[in-house]
């Protein structure tokens, strides 16, 4: 994998400050949360393009089939999530009933139960994320189909084939949201105008992680 090109390559596109501008612009719109799929509807054509060999960032006029495959991504990301979350919240129902009829050492003890699967819960959903999330959004990128992201043989069986690139691939996430998160804070001491130019970080690991999920994809062939 060439992880040095995932953070240039998209200076070699002709339109690049266009394209990267609206991006920025969806954004910072993100804080309505309805824009937001968009950004990962745009990663996934990213993913698709680098697939095929095709460096050049996606244009923006097919912003609707952005947000609908980021919203599908969405879906199945809480579906695979879901039990991580449930899980806590129901251990939680026995200790709340338990203090309400008086019995408070017992609902100290399914307290401190819940807190304790809780923690577990939270380190298999990081865990998921970091090894599945990525599968999910090359499987979605090969296929366009909801119901690939299901056939969990396939995607199982694709983390364990392609595990070294995938914790390469979450690595990097992790670099550069510190990275950005450093940036953003440094340049946000500029009087007047250093958050004009933490603007682009917004959108910068979009293009980044877009570029190494292709690169994913093309090491790891698709499974039958």
């Amino acid at each position: 994998m060439d992880i040095a090109r995932s953070f240039v390559y998209m200076f070699e596109d002709r339109d690049w400050v266009s394209k990267v501008l609206i991006g920025v612009v969806i954004a910072l719109a993100g804080i309505l949360l309805l824009p937001l799929p968009i950004l990962s509807g745009y990663l996934i054509a990213i993913v698709r393009n680098v697939m095929r060999g095709d460096e050049t960032l996606p244009n923006w006029n097919d912003i609707v089939r952005y947000w609908v495959d980021g919203l599908i991504l969405w879906v199945a990301l809480l579906v695979y999530t879901l039990p991580f979350w449930l899980i806590p919240l129901l251990l939680m129902i026995p200790a709340m009933f338990a203090g309400g009829a008086g019995s408070q050492d017992l609902a100290d003890a399914l307290g401190m139960l819940s807190m304790s699967i809780s923690c577990l819960s939270w380190l298999a959903l990081s865990v998921v994320l970091v090894l599945v999330g990525p599968v999910l959004i090359i499987e979605y990128a090969r296929t366009g189909d909801f119901g690939a992201l299901f056939r969990f043989g396939r995607i199982f069986g694709m983390v364990r084939d392609c595990f070294g690139p995938i914790l390469i691939a979450a690595a990097v996430s992790l670099a550069l949201a510190f990275l950005v998160s450093t940036l953003s804070t440094v340049l946000g001491l500029i009087p007047c105008i250093g958050w004009l130019l933490a603007l682009p970080l917004a959108f910068y690991p979009v293009l980044v992680m877009g570029h190494i999920y292709g690169q994913v994809a093309r090491q790891c062939p698709a499974r039958a």
